[in-house]
């Protein structure tokens, strides 16, 4: 799925579902930038993490990536996450996450979401401190399940859930 729309001053950004392996190694940097600078992943997982996910989602400006989101293949960790949450779900669960953008203020990340549901068949899983994300996933039919527990960084994560 791609969808285009108009950001400010007319600039356009084009919302593309794809894989890793589409990508080029530059665009592969670019969304590595983007997921570090929004913290949306351990700093020594950055690389391998990206990777690693069954479906990527970005957000193009021209030439440029400018936003980024994954579906991430199921993970070992998932056990720990359920029970740091205190809510237990199916660990072959895939996790959708990485929602980072670079040029905050457009309302790209509902964006970046809708691409990765879209075509997306069974549950999913993610978490987050971010109260931006925490109001995209509720948009997206995600619900709030278990306890806040304190993620790798400190903060506070939720975990969301949808079937």
């Amino acid at each position: 799925m791609n969808e285009e729309t108009k950001g400010p001053a007319g600039a356009d950004f084009v919302v593309e579902r794809t894989s890793v392996d589409k990508l080029t190694e530059a665009e592969m940097a670019q969304c590595v930038a983007i997921v570090r600078a929004g913290k949306a992943i351990r700093k020594d997982y950055e690389t391998q993490g990206l990777k690693e996910t069954a479906v990527l989602a970005v957000v193009r400006q021209g030439g440029e990536i400018v936003g980024v989101g994954a579906i991430k293949k199921p993970r070992a960790y998932t056990g720990t996450i359920a029970t740091k949450a205190g809510y237990d779900f199916p660990v072959d669960t895939p996790e959708l996450g990485y929602i980072a953008v670079s040029k905050g203020g457009n309302d790209l990340s509902p964006r970046i979401v809708a691409s990765l549901l879209d075509g997306h068949q069974g549950p999913l899983f993610a978490t987050t401190s971010h109260p931006k994300i925490k109001s995209v996933l509720k948009a997206a039919g995600f619900e709030v399940k278990g306890n806040e527990y304190e993620g790798n960084s400190g903060s506070q994560l939720s975990l969301w859930t949808k079937d």
